[in-house]
């Protein structure tokens, strides 16, 4: 398994004349690699929003499967099976760009 952490949340980083150190004042999160790369050749992991067919969502895995899952702002709910990553961008993660999701529901 592959996995890449998000240090956006709760990392601080902290310099003084002598020495740098690094305090986690919240959670380190973890998300697994899918084994895909999108459209671009980057490495598509879980939690990361997508851009296919004209429609974002995001990567989870669900019933044993990777897929892309799309909430509209009814809380209708659609499911695809990441089947090509030829077809796949990411655009972002649900970490560092949760805005790109309010985007889409609108």
């Amino acid at each position: 398994f592959e996995f890449r952490g998000d240090v956006t949340k709760g990392m601080r980083i902290h310099y003084t004349s002598e020495e740098a150190y690094t305090v986690f004042t919240d959670k380190f999160v973890l998300l697994q690699y899918t084994g895909l790369k999108d459209k671009n050749g980057k490495e598509v992991y879980e939690g990361d929003i997508t851009k296919s067919n004209g429609f974002m969502g995001v990567v989870k895995f669900i019933n044993f499967m990777w897929m892309i899952h799309r909430l509209f702002a009814d809380g209708e709910v659609e499911e695809y099976v990441i089947i090509s990553d030829y077809t796949v961008e990411v655009v972002g993660d649900i970490y560092r760009n949760p805005e790109l999701l309010k985007e889409e529901k609108k």
